[in-house]
């Protein structure tokens, strides 16, 4: 009987207009509905309709609340670095990326079956320190499962997957993230509802070593770690163009701006090998451009392996040193993408058989 439905509504209300996704949110929107009507009590016959019209307008100007709209002023003015900053090596030191040759990745064989059937059949490949491979196939290959197997969100029916020596076959997809092993997706998956800046700090979390009690009352040592945390996020997005829309709302973004936000996502938590699934997906030509040119200076300026899956091929023969081709979850070529071009299994699997 308490929660009758105009004092359900009225509850609710508190919420949405202090800051739902705040904890100060419910007090302050409580607060203002049961302050307002008094304010407006000399209106009369009118007090409801200025009540009523305030809200509104308050629901439609401020979706995240007035607790919401405080929070984006002040992260705004603590901003570690400033909007002309001076490039520095702060992303050298963010990416700790060992500079010696050889294998980086090695899979062998592996096999990956749903019911009956086989997604991927007995496929071998590797990848070098400070290489760009390019895995490409027909729709349907099985290159996102690969991806998937890799990234350890599947466990593959039988093969090994090796990191630097290290076998992590059976290794959890966060351990793999700690290891540094990171991917962007087809499609996109931000936290669209969380900030630029803290959908970057998210990539982090597996590098942070604050203990709960300590985030829960913001000790000195915990607000020290936030800070440097927040300088290299800055400087992430300033590697990807972003740097400008920091304090944005990443669902606000524009679908390239999304693309280029995981790729800083994903580069937060100093990984060796960055997957990209499809990052070319949706963009335009000159979004395209401004995506090449990241994964070269990824490879060129901080030593990182990328593993490109793509459909367009100006992206993937541009940037890849080598190819690998899957094609009914079968390894069908692997070679230099001017070898690629010309070979007949390739050329079949995308174009078909041509009968006299």
């Amino acid at each position: 009987d308490a929660f009758v439905f105009n004092v359900s509504i009225s509850y609710v209300t508190m919420a949405i207009l202090g800051g739902s996704g705040f904890m100060a949110g419910p007090a302050v929107g409580g607060l203002l509905l049961t302050v307002l009507p008094e304010i407006l009590r000399g209106a009369g016959e009118y007090k409801d309709f200025v009540t009523g019209f305030l809200l509104l307008l308050l629901l439609i100007f401020l979706p995240k609340g007035i607790v919401g709209l405080l929070a984006r002023m002040f992260a705004s003015r603590a901003a570690p670095l400033t909007p002309d900053a001076k490039q520095s090596n702060l992303l050298d030191k963010t990416l700790q990326v060992s500079s010696a040759s050889g294998k980086l990745l090695t899979i062998e064989d592996i096999t990956v079956t749903f019911g009956g059937l086989a997604a991927l059949r007995n496929v071998s490949f590797s990848i070098k320190r400070g290489e760009i491979l390019g895995l490409i196939g027909p729709n349907g290959a099985g290159k996102t499962t690969l991806f998937n197997v890799i990234s350890g969100i599947y466990f593959p029916d039988m093969g090994e997957i090796w990191l630097d020596n290290r076998d992590i076959t059976k290794d959890p997809a966060h351990r793999r993230t700690q290891l540094g092993i990171c991917r962007t997706f087809q499609n996109v998956e931000l936290f669209k509802q969380m900030s630029v800046l803290e959908n970057v700090l998210v990539g982090a979390h597996v590098r942070m070593r604050t203990l709960l009690w300590q985030s829960a009352l913001k000790t000195p040592s915990e607000r020290r770690i936030e800070a440097q945390f927040r300088d290299e996020a800055m400087e992430l997005l300033d590697f990807v163009g972003l740097r400008k829309l920091a304090y944005e709302t990443a669902g606000n973004l524009s679908f390239g701006h999304q693309r280029l936000l995981e790729i800083a996502r994903g580069l937060a938590a100093r990984p060796k090998l960055l997957m990209l699934d499809e990052p070319a997906a949706g963009l335009n030509s000159a979004e395209l451009e401004v995506l090449m040119e990241i994964i070269t200076r990824i490879r060129r300026e901080v030593g990182i392996s990328v593993l490109l899956i793509g459909h367009t091929m100006r992206l993937v023969m541009g940037l890849s040193e080598r190819i690998v081709v899957i094609d009914h979850g079968e390894k069908i070529a692997e070679g230099a993408p001017a070898d690629i071009q010309k070979d007949d299994r390739v050329l079949e699997a995308y174009l078909g058989v041509t009968h006299a």
